[in-house]
């Protein structure tokens, strides 16, 4: 599994490459119920084509959901790397996107319902859109958006809507700003050195983004894989005192062992009904064995520099 989105009604909407959840059959998509049962109501047939794997999933407020990522087919329809999805999991055949060159990363549904979409592509519809590109809601192309950053062989990933409408990408190549049109924001200041291997970027309920990836340092200053980055509109770099107490584990999905990021002790991990299926009192040494948890989504909690938090996870055959 490679992206899990959480609709309103608790239920858990799940992406990747697989073929299947708790024995049932449900390729590269699947609907899990808030108690981490497999959902049979949502029903995607013969979903992606063989060989593709979804990437990115986002769930619209009409309760259908629009996936993104390496697929040419869906149920048997062509539905080339973007395709939106109805609430019983088959096909919405009156969204049609236009043509892209080559496979999508990232989707992300704008508030006036605008899309935009990155990866690999150089393309779309013919016109050069570098790595990233806006649609309009109906899967056309809105070429007022052009935006000239990403050379080949680089690609754009994660994308996060700062508050002033404004765009910070993720790109192999570094972490830049867009204005609204796809321009360049030259009033954002990435550093004294491009950062690089920025793979995921998220916003805080206070406003301020959050980049990981694989860098070690931003603008100078050490930060192991994770930043915060300054203000709302994500200008710099905020000088952490102390370590964020966060809870990160690895693999997740994971089909057995579970690795703690952290020197975190007093584990629990319970299920979304709360019933408690692991505890540990003491600090964790090694990898957590999962192997006794049927599939499903738990939560685990644990306490990390004096503080209690938590960390959804997803438990796989």
């Amino acid at each position: 599994m490679n992206v899990v989105a959480l609709q309103a009604d608790g239920k858990v909407i799940a992406g990747g490459a697989f073929l299947g959840y708790q024995g049932k059959t449900s390729k590269n998509l699947v609907r899990i119920h808030a108690n981490g049962d497999y959902d049979s109501t949502f029903v995607v047939g013969s979903g992606p084509n063989n060989g593709s794997s979804i990437s990115a999933i986002q769930i619209l407020a009409d309760g259908k959901m629009l996936i993104a990522g390496a697929f040419g087919e869906y149920n048997g329809k062509t539905a080339k790397r973007l395709a939106r999805i109805n609430s019983d999991g088959s096909l919405d055949t009156s969204f049609k996107p236009v043509p892209f060159g080559s496979d999508l990363a990232n989707a992300l549904v704008l508030p006036d319902g605008k899309i935009m979409i990155s990866g690999y592509f150089g393309s779309v519809n013919g016109v050069p859109a570098p790595r990233i590109a806006r649609l309009n809601s109906d899967g056309s192309h809105d070429t007022s958006f052009r935006a000239v950053m990403v050379p080949y062989p680089f690609a754009v990933g994660s994308m996060c809507l700062l508050p002033d409408g404004k765009l910070l990408v993720c790109a192999d190549n570094g972490l830049c700003r867009l204005n609204k049109d796809g321009s360049k924001d030259s009033s954002f200041n990435a550093g004294v050195s491009p950062v690089t291997g920025v793979s995921v970027c998220r916003l805080l309920s206070d406003g301020r983004p959050m980049i990981a990836g694989s860098f070690t340092a931003y603008n100078g200053v050490t930060r192991n894989r994770l930043a915060r980055l300054k203000g709302p509109l994500g200008a710099g770099i905020e000088q952490l005192t102390t370590a964020p107490a966060k809870l990160r584990v690895y693999p997740n999905p994971t089909s057995g062992l579970l690795y703690l990021d952290e020197d975190a002790h007093d584990i629990v991990i319970a299920d979304l009904q709360g019933k408690t299926w692991m505890q540990n009192a003491g600090h964790v040494d090694g990898p957590v064995d999962l192997n006794c948890l049927k599939q499903g989504v738990y939560v685990l909690q644990g306490t990390v520099n004096g503080r209690r938090v938590h960390a959804r996870i997803m438990k796989v055959e």
